[in-house]
């Protein structure tokens, strides 16, 4: 991620979803921890997977485009509870293209599937490394995805929260 540039926008984005991460661990705290007891969740359909899977990979390869294809045209993001984007275009605007700017190498864990009528939940933690003006952080927290069928059959994304964990103190 060497050489790529922190514009406003992503410097706002890198505010709200790291840098600023309240120190009480508000927002963090309301969302569900992934639960790792041992009662058998619903094992979702492989296509599902496989598209929670396709996320992550074409985030990785910064591919603005297949991410924001899946996405449903009227989806939700909420970064840290303070940062609300609407619909496929803004999600792609204002939250894809600049976090692909500044964003790595992400890693889902403790991915937790749950049943929500014919959706499905995914929760769990993640990781991610953020290039700032500092250098490369690596960002860490909690996410919620609510995947849908969409009118073309496809399992897309309908909603989206996202909680950084708050950062690290620097210095003394």
């Amino acid at each position: 991620m060497s050489g790529k540039r922190v514009t406003p926008v992503v410097a706002l984005l890198l505010t709200l979803a790291a840098a600023c991460a309240p120190a009480d661990d508000a927002g963090v705290e309301d969302m569900p921890a992934p639960d790792t007891g041992t009662a058998a969740a619903p094992a979702p359909p492989a296509e599902l997977e496989a598209a929670s899977d396709a996320f992550t990979s074409a985030w990785n390869q910064e591919d603005a485009a297949v991410v924001a294809g899946m996405f449903t045209e009227n989806a939700t993001v909420v970064l840290n509870d303070t940062a609300t984007f609407n619909g496929r275009q803004e999600i792609q605007e204002n939250w894809i293209r600049p976090g692909l700017e500044v964003g790595s190498d992400l890693e889902v864990q403790d991915q937790v599937w749950t049943a929500d009528g014919a959706d499905y939940r995914s929760s769990g933690r993640f990781s991610h490394v953020m290039t700032t003006p500092e250098g490369e952080v690596t960002v860490t927290g909690r996410y919620e995805t609510t995947w849908t069928r969409d009118t073309d059959g496809q399992w897309r994304v309908r909603s989206m929260r996202i909680n950084a964990d708050p950062a690290a103190p620097t210095g003394p």
